[in-house]
């Protein structure tokens, strides 16, 4: 069996046992929330892509690193319960100045600016009154160039797909195979 094969495999197994999960507790009315945590806390929660297309979505990025509208929603439905919201610039100024607060807070982040932060993100921030902070890469704004980790993942992806052995190189660049 070749590594495309396997991986192909793999990621369909992978992508049925977590919709499956999803799909089961969506049906049961499972009320997932975010454990206690202690008063004055501040958690920073990094997301990077929020998509209307999940499906394509996964097979087309890095693994782990999209969510779907539908679910940030519910993330930051589910967040608005048990956190205050707050920016980045408030949650530096709390622990600049030592400050304690009833409820613990939560900062909302995205990373790398793709598009459809302002397409999928940014309606769902704006309707449940949420801030974020966005960080942009700004070499590569106005230019239509692919991240660092979008290369590698697309090269790493084409070379599966065309069942190149890449084993020696990962392992040559300090990364494991498996």
């Amino acid at each position: 069996q070749t590594f495309a094969n396997w991986r192909s495999n793999m990621t369909n197994t992978s992508l049925l046992v977590k919709r499956s999960i999803k799909s089961a507790a969506s049906a049961a009315k499972a009320s997932f929330g975010y454990p206690r945590t202690a008063n004055g806390s501040i958690h920073v929660l990094a997301y990077h892509r929020a998509v209307a297309n999940i499906e394509k979505a996964e097979r087309e990025a890095v693994y782990g690193v999209v969510v779907s509208a539908k679910t940030f929603r519910r993330h930051c439905e589910m967040l608005r319960r048990s956190f205050d919201i707050v920016s980045l610039e408030t949650a530096i100024h709390f622990l600049e100045a030592g400050r304690t607060v009833a409820r613990p807070m939560a900062v909302i982040t995205f990373d790398d600016g793709y598009d459809d932060f302002y397409d999928e993100a940014f309606p769902v921030l704006n309707d449940l009154g949420l801030p974020a902070t966005v960080f942009l890469p700004t070499g590569y704004i106005g230019k239509d160039l692919p991240l660092p980790h979008d290369r590698i993942f697309w090269l790493v992806k084409l070379a599966a797909e065309r069942s190149v052995p890449i084993s020696r190189v990962l392992e040559h660049l300090g990364v494991e195979s498996f």
